[in-house]
């Protein structure tokens, strides 16, 4: 979790600058796509490339949850909050809501072999071949999933108590042993 933003000076030995954030809240994700930044906090802050603050959306869908993570795929900006909610938009301008099943946190998304996968608490995943239609999956695990990311041909999802799990398609998963015994995997 941020709480400030930075920005890369741009030269081959990188060097940051501190940015005026707009809000107080904690940045929990960042994404970028399309020339643009989008930030998730208590609400979707949109920063150009050149980060000039151009947007900032609230979603009343969300209340009194926070936007909890931002991705970014395939045309699609994608933001999940803490209440099982998510919002995507394809310019930042207008954004749609999508109610999935159960309050989980919307911690992670991930995109690969033409499949979205958004993953969070309780071990809840869901697939979607666009973005828009989701389908609720069964992972092999009831820990909150931290983080899920895709490579080589496989999702992997990690998070509390050592949870470690592998699926080459984002519907069937295979638990994975891990070297952290059962630490949190942030």
């Amino acid at each position: 979790m941020i709480s400030r933003l930075l920005s890369s000076g741009g030269t081959s030995v990188p060097s940051w600058n501190q940015l005026n954030s707009p809000t107080s809240s904690i940045c929990k994700g960042v994404s970028f796509g399309n020339n643009k930044f989008v930030i998730a906090a208590s609400a979707i802050y949109t920063y150009s490339s050149s980060l000039t603050l151009v947007g900032t959306y609230s979603i009343p869908d969300f209340f009194p949850y926070p936007v909890v993570s931002s991705f970014y795929e395939n045309g699609l900006y994608l933001v999940g909050s803490g209440n099982g909610r998510m919002a995507t938009s394809i310019d930042t301008v207008t954004w749609s809501t999508t109610k999935l099943t159960g309050d989980t946190y919307m911690n992670a998304f991930a995109y690969g072999n033409g499949v979205f996968i958004v993953a969070g608490t309780g071990g809840r995943m869901w697939t979607s071949p666009d973005g828009i239609t989701w389908t609720f999956q069964t992972g092999v695990s009831s820990s909150d999933i931290k983080w899920v990311a895709y490579g080589n041909g496989l999702f992997v999802t990690v998070g509390d108590t050592g949870q470690l799990q592998t699926s080459p398609d984002g519907i069937t998963w295979t638990a994975r042993t891990n070297s952290f015994g059962t630490v949190n995997i942030y």
